[in-house]
C-alpha cells in the first residue's frame, strides 16, 4: 500500500461516546492533578516516616544497650536510618504538602509542569522501595552484598533527583503562576518559604548528588561505600546544611497563626525577610567538612539561627494576640514545631560558641552516623527531623479540609501535637546531652534509651496522622474542627470548595490588592 493511500479500516472516534469509568488505582497512577499527587506524597511519606522512626528507635536502643543486634546489623541500622528519615519522610512530607497547597495559595489552577510533578512522586516512591529492599536484603550502606549495596546507593540518588524535580515544579509555580496583582511581597508565607527552601535545596542537594555519582563511577566495594563513600556526603546531617529542611516550617507557622486568629500579619515584609535570612544561614554546601569551613563564618551562622526563628515566632504570637484565636490541632502542632526548632537552634549556638572561643567551653562530642557514635550533631539532626515532621503535621491538619472533604478529625490533631512535641524533644535532646555532658556508660545508656522512646512517640504521632488522613479520605468526610479556618483565613486557598474542584477555582481569582485578599473582601462587605 502506498504511503498516500488511506487505510480502509481507519477508526472513527465519536467524541460524544462515553468512556468506561476509571478505577481509583487508574485515576491515581495516571493523574497529573497536583491534588492527587500531593495526597499520595503526604500519605506515603507519613507511613515511611513512621517506619523510619521505629528503625531509628531500634538503632538508638542498640547504641544504648550494645547487645540488641550483632555488630554488622547495628552498623547498617546506624548508617541507613538518617537517609531514610531525610529523603523518605521529612522532605517528601513537606514537598507533598507544597505540591497540594502552593497552587491554591497563589491562585493557580495547577502546579507548574504537572507531569514532572507526577514523575517526581513515582520516582521518589520507586527510590524509597528500592532502598528499603536493598536494606532488608543485606545491602545499602553497611551491607555485605556489593550489588545490593550499590542498589541502595543508586536509590538514594534516585530519591534526591525525584525530590529536586518536585521542588522545581513548586518553585516555578510560585514564580510564574501567581494570580494578577500578587507580587512576591504578597505571596503567602508557606509558598514563599517553599521558594526559599527550594532555592537552598537546589544549590545544596546537587553537591550530594555529585558525591553519589562520583562514588558510583569509581565502582567501589561494599566496605568503601559504607566508609569513605558515606562519609563524603555525611555533611548533610550537620549544621548548617541540616537546617534547610526546617525552612518551610517557618512559613507554615506564620500562615497558621494568621488563619487561626483571623487577622493580618502586621510584619509581613519582616517575616518574609527573616525566612529568607534563615534560608541563607542554612545554605551549607560550603561547609561539607571541617577542613573546608571558614571557622568564624561557621560560628556566626550557628549563633544566628535562633534570630529568625524568634522573629517569626514573635510575629506569629503578635498576630494571635490581635485576633480571636480558634485553637486547632494545626495551630498547636505549628507552635510545637517552633519550640523544637528553637531547641535545635540553641544546640547550634552551643556548637558555634564552643568553636569560636580560644578554649573550648565544653568537651563536645559531635557524634557521627558513619561511626555510629552518639553526640551533638546526631541529636541536632534528630531535632530537625522532628521539626519537619511536626511542621508537616501542622500543615496537614491546618489545611485538612482543603485536602480532604470535611477535614481531618479535630481531636486527632489536638492529641497528636503534644505527642509529637514530647517525642521529638526526647528524640533529639538525649543525643544533645550526650554530646555536651559526655556522661559515663550508664548515662549514655539512659540517654540513648530516652532518644529511642522519643523516636517511638514521634513515629506514633506520624502513624496516627496517617490513619486519620487515610480514614478521612476513604470515609469521604472527616470530623472538622469546631472553628473552621475557612471562615478566618485571608489567603486564596480558603476561597474555593473543600476539596477544590478540577482547576481549583470556579472562577479565576484576582486581581489581588494585598497579601490577604479574602480579608479585603470581608472588610469591603462590612462597610
Amino acid at each position: 500500500m502506498a504511503l498516500t493511500e488511506t487505510r480502509p479500516e481507519q477508526a472513527v472516534i465519536d467524541p460524544t461516546a462515553e468512556r468506561p469509568p476509571q478505577t481509583a488505582i487508574e485515576r491515581v497512577l495516571g493523574s497529573g492533578d497536583h491534588k492527587t499527587i500531593g495526597r499520595v506524597f503526604i500519605g506515603a511519606s507519613l507511613l515511611f516516616l513512621a517506619v523510619d522512626l521505629v528503625v531509628a528507635a531500634l538503632s538508638n536502643l542498640d547504641t544504648a544497650t550494645g547487645d540488641l543486634f550483632d555488630a554488622d546489623l547495628a552498623v547498617r541500622f546506624g548508617l541507613n536510618h538518617p537517609l531514610s528519615l531525610l529523603f523518605g519522610g521529612a522532605i517528601p512530607l513537606l514537598l507533598g504538602l507544597a505540591i497540594y497547597v502552593v497552587p491554591l495559595q497563589v491562585g493557580s489552577p495547577t502546579v507548574a509542569f504537572p507531569r514532572a510533578a507526577a514523575m517526581s512522586l513515582w520516582g521518589w516512591l520507586f527510590g524509597v522501595v528500592l532502598f528499603s529492599v536493598a536494606f532488608a536484603a543485606d545491602g545499602a550502606y553497611g551491607g555485605s552484598d556489593l550489588d545490593l549495596a550499590r542498589l541502595g546507593h543508586v536509590s538514594v540518588g534516585l530519591m534526591v533527583v525525584a525530590l529536586l524535580v518536585g521542588t522545581m515544579c513548586v518553585m516555578v509555580t510560585v514564580v510564574s503562576h501567581r494570580v494578577a496583582g500578587m507580587t512576591l511581597s504578597r505571596v503567602p508565607f508557606f509558598a514563599y518559604s517553599m521558594l526559599v527552601a527550594g532555592t537552598v535545596w537546589m544549590l545544596t542537594l546537587p553537591a550530594l548528588l555529585a558525591n553519589l555519582t562520583i562514588w558510583h563511577i569509581r565502582h567501589p566495594g561494599a566496605a568503601d561505600l559504607a566508609g569513605e563513600g558515606y562519609a563524603s556526603f555525611g555533611w548533610i546531617f550537620h549544621q548548617p546544611a541540616s537546617f534547610m529542611i526546617a525552612i518551610p516550617v517557618l512559613g507554615i507557622l506564620a500562615d497558621v497563626a494568621s488563619a487561626a486568629s483571623g487577622s493580618r500579619q502586621g510584619m509581613y515584609g519582616s517575616i518574609q525577610a527573616m525566612i529568607g535570612f534563615f534560608g541563607l544561614l542554612s545554605f551549607g554546601a560550603w561547609a561539607q567538612v571541617e577542613a573546608s569551613r571558614e571557622t568564624l563564618v561557621w560560628a556566626i551562622s550557628g549563633v544566628l539561627f535562633a534570630v529568625p526563628v524568634l522573629a517569626v515566632l514573635g510575629g506569629s504570637v503578635d498576630t494571635l494576640r490581635r485576633g480571636k484565636v480558634a485553637v486547632s490541632g494545626g495551630l498547636i502542632a505549628a507552635f510545637a514545631s517552633a519550640m523544637l526548632l528553637l531547641l535545635a537552634s540553641l544546640s547550634a549556638a552551643v556548637a558555634a560558641l564552643n568553636t569560636a572561643t580560644s578554649t573550648s567551653l565544653f568537651a563536645l562530642d559531635a557524634g557521627s552516623f558513619a561511626e555510629t557514635t552518639p553526640g551533638l550533631s546526631v541529636g541536632q539532626f534528630y531535632l530537625l527531623i522532628a521539626v519537619a515532621a511536626t511542621g508537616g503535621l501542622a500543615g496537614l491538619f491546618h489545611w485538612g479540609d482543603r485536602i480532604v472533604a470535611g477535614g481531618l478529625p479535630g481531636g486527632a490533631g489536638k492529641a497528636i501535637a503534644p505527642i509529637a512535641l514530647v517525642g521529638g524533644g526526647l528524640f533529639g535532646i538525649g543525643q544533645v546531652v550526650i554530646g555536651i555532658a559526655g556522661p559515663d556508660e550508664s548515662g549514655v545508656k539512659l540517654l540513648g534509651t530516652v532518644s529511642a522512646v522519643g523516636a517511638v512517640l514521634l513515629g506514633l504521632a506520624a502513624l496516627v496522622a496517617f490513619a486519620a488522613f487515610v480514614g478521612a479520605r476513604l470515609g469521604g468526610r472527616g470530623a472538622a474542627e469546631d472553628d473552621d479556618p475557612g471562615e478566618l483565613g485571608g489567603t486564596l486557598e480558603w476561597a474555593t470548595a473543600s476539596p477544590p474542584p478540577a482547576g481549583n477555582f470556579e472562577t479565576i481569582p484576582g486581581p489581588v490588592e494585598s497579601a490577604y485578599p479574602l480579608f479585603d473582601e470581608r472588610e469591603k462587605g462590612a462597610r
